[in-house]
């Protein structure tokens, strides 16, 4: 554990700090001597894994031994830093008990529980948000491809018309017998002059 010592004095090893040299420090610099009172790196700060100020605990997303696994936590939250298990769950896009999973191909969000609707079947949605580069798949709608376009069983039906307007009926959306996510609040009408 010391490199020497003296009557007075012993010096840890390159990396060990504190009484009996037990404690172990984590500066950015491996070559770098850290305080040996405290474990701080003044020259070069903590390695990237660990947190200031004294490099004994894992940084924010880090976890494990030597906070060498990332966690993805919900709102930037700290994981626990020997489990890995988040407090509110996992960021959109991640999964499992540690939130290190990205999301299987072909899902998507909160704990990877939305398939992705893609246009381009053979398309990977962002697995964080769902969206399509080649736009929905037949059906659905939204950013996110999740909304299922409204489809009413029953087709409008034609009241009146004449050469200027035409009046249609509809009944309301009801689920079941229609499909979707309703309601239908509208048509649009297209038309083809008789020659």
């Amino acid at each position: 554990k010391w490199d020497y010592c003296n009557m007075t004095h012993c010096r840890c090893q390159q990396g060990r700090y504190g009484v009996n040299c037990a404690s172990e420090c984590h500066c950015a610099d491996p070559e770098e001597d850290c305080d040996l009172t405290n474990g701080t790196c003044p020259l070069s700060g903590c390695h990237p894994r660990w947190a200031e100020p004294n490099c004994q605990e894992c940084a924010t997303g880090r976890f494990g031994t030597y906070c060498a696994s990332v966690c993805h936590c919900a709102e930037g939250e700290q994981c626990n830093r020997t489990t890995g298990q988040c407090p509110l769950g996992c960021a959109s896009g991640w999964q499992g008990d540690d939130c290190s999973q990205e999301c299987t191909n072909g899902w998507f969000g909160e704990n990877c529980q939305s398939e992705c609707n893609c246009l381009d079947e053979d398309e990977l949605c962002n697995k964080v948000t769902g969206h399509c580069q080649s736009g929905c798949s037949k059906g659905y709608a939204g950013s996110n491809c999740l909304t299922e376009v409204p489809t009413l069983t029953s087709p409008p039906t034609v009241l009146h018309r004449n050469a200027t307007s035409i009046t249609v009926q509809w009944a309301a959306w009801e689920k079941p017998p229609d499909t979707g996510d309703g309601p239908v609040s509208g048509y649009l009408l297209y038309y083809r002059p008789l020659s």
